[in-house]
């Protein structure tokens, strides 16, 4: 008849095993215990395992080793098993005696021959073999003991540090370099970025005006002589104006008032002077003919006499080329301040190229007085905005870390923030923008310890022997300081974890 085969988990109960009886669409159901766990083994659970088969119409067996299992396996008349070989060949039947104890439905008192009841006591407390109560085994197994617990702590106790000087060396280079403001990135050809810096100064300053000019200074006086010739009586105003016909004219203006009587040719003479002050007052006889207004019509005049006492003064004024001379001086100043200013702000170390200094945009030129006025003095105000090229700091590193990278030697590593630099020709502009010029680059190195591989090279050694083994594997400044503990420990310890290796790194 075909077996239903059931393993058991260690964590089955009685609900969880009737489950996986459900399973079964045979006429036999073998439930197998797993080796290890204890589980099912109350006498109740086997019966409600026993029900359920009944009910699923199929015949129930066991293969377990559980003592207690067996027990009342064999009181409820259920087949069991000590192994699947057994299981599957044997015809499962039980004594005659416990089916009829089974039939009865009643709960026998188990009855069992003696060999049965031995073996089941050899199951559950099996005999301790004679040579094990021997005093020597005992002592053997003591010394065993004792000899693990030692070798334990041989393993455990034991622990070292050790101090290792790597060895140090420095690395130098010297390389050209080019800053070009069309560079936008670092180019290992030794091309780097130019970076215009901006700012804008005001000053004010002044000079002597170095030139002179003539200006008028008193008014010219003279007489008019006013001739009547119309048919009507005409009265003259205080400021009536008469001027020449040169041109630009001359304008004079009547000091007093007269009336001239009716009929041509009556006269009187008028004291004048000159509107504008100066020597161009000075005019000759017979030149002051016009006069301006309506009058005109009714009088004719003229100076019999030339007009004089017109003069000017000379006073200084500044030139074309005072402001010029005082525009350079000023932006010269400016400059000078422009570039202070500039490397004041500088980030340290980054570089400026002088000779780009420039000016980008004139935001104030104010020159006191306005061209071809007169004084003494001549003022300026400006201000400028100015830009210059400069070279960062940080991008000559960039470039000189790689190219020191690239030539680093083998089993060496860069000393954190040793790198240096050093400028070793001034800058020279090239195409009127591009600076030109050399630098040295120079960092310490130190020999690179790999902890991990140093403590796998020192497992279980004499401290001797260890420190030959890592002078050997690394350039070293000085032997390495191997410290045990405890301190008259013969080897180190043969478990990494209770090594510590440090390392001595000093510039």
């Amino acid at each position: 008849m075909k077996t239903q085969i059931l393993r058991l988990d260690a964590h089955d109960d009685i609900i969880s095993t009737r489950d996986k009886m459900n399973w079964g669409q045979t006429g036999r159901i073998l439930l197998v215990w797993p080796e290890h766990g204890r589980l099912l083994r109350r006498r109740v659970d086997l019966v409600l395992l026993q029900r359920h088969s009944n009910a699923l119409g199929a015949q129930l067996a066991l293969l377990t080793t559980d003592p207690v299992v067996w027990f009342h396996a064999r009181q409820l008349a259920i087949p069991i098993f000590k192994n699947m070989r057994q299981a599957q060949s044997a015809h499962w039947r039980v004594e005659r005696h416990l089916r009829v104890s089974q039939a009865s439905k009643t709960l026998p008192h188990p009855r069992y021959a003696p060999e049965e009841l031995d073996d089941l006591r050899q199951v559950a407390h099996p005999q301790t073999p004679a040579w094990m109560a021997q005093p020597i085994a005992r002592i053997g197994f003591f010394t065993l003991g004792v000899l693990a617990v030692l070798a334990v702590a041989a393993v455990l106790l034991p622990g070292a540090q050790v101090s290792l000087t790597p060895q140090k060396k420095s690395q130098e280079i010297t390389l050209t370099v080019r800053a070009d403001p069309a560079q936008k990135n670092i180019n290992l050809s030794g091309v780097i970025p130019a970076h215009p810096l901006k700012t804008i100064v005001e000053g004010r300053d002044l000079l002597e005006a170095s030139g002179v000019t003539h200006v008028p200074d008193q008014a010219a006086t003279g007489e008019v002589v006013f001739t009547n010739i119309s048919d009507q009586p005409v009265k003259i105003p205080v400021g009536l104006v008469v001027r020449s016909l040169a041109d630009p004219p001359v304008r004079f203006a009547t000091l007093e008032a007269a009336e001239l009587d009716a009929g041509p040719g009556i006269t009187t003479t008028l004291p004048v002077h000159a509107l504008t002050l100066g020597e161009t007052g000075n005019r000759p006889p017979e030149s002051l003919t016009a006069i301006e207004g309506s009058l005109g019509l009714n009088l004719a005049a003229t100076n019999p006499a030339a007009t004089q006492g017109g003069t000017d003064r000379t006073v200084s004024m500044p030139t074309a080329s005072d402001r010029k001379r005082l525009y350079e001086k000023l932006v010269a100043a400016l400059q000078k301040s422009a570039l202070e200013e500039i490397q004041s702000q500088l980030p340290d170390g980054d570089l400026v190229f002088t000779p780009t200094l420039t000016i980008t945009r004139v935001l104030e030129e104010t020159y006191t007085p306005d061209e071809n006025q007169p004084s003494g003095q001549l003022e300026l105000n400006l201000r400028l905005e100015y830009q210059i090229l400069s070279a960062s700091m940080s991008d000559l590193k960039t470039l000189a870390t790689v190219l020191l990278d690239a030539n680093l030697p083998k089993g060496y590593t860069q000393m954190a923030d040793s790198l240096t630099i050093q400028q070793v020709t001034p800058p020279r502009l090239e195409s009127g923008s591009i600076a030109l010029w050399r630098y040295s680059a120079r960092r310490n190195l130190t020999a690179s310890i790999l902890p991990g591989q140093a403590v796998n090279l020192i497992l279980g050694v004499p401290p001797d022997q260890a420190a030959k083994r890592l002078s050997a594997a690394w350039p070293l400044a000085s032997a390495p300081a191997i410290r045990l503990t405890p301190s008259w420990w013969p080897m180190l310890p043969v478990l990494p974890f209770r090594i510590s290796i440090d390392e001595n790194i000093s510039r």
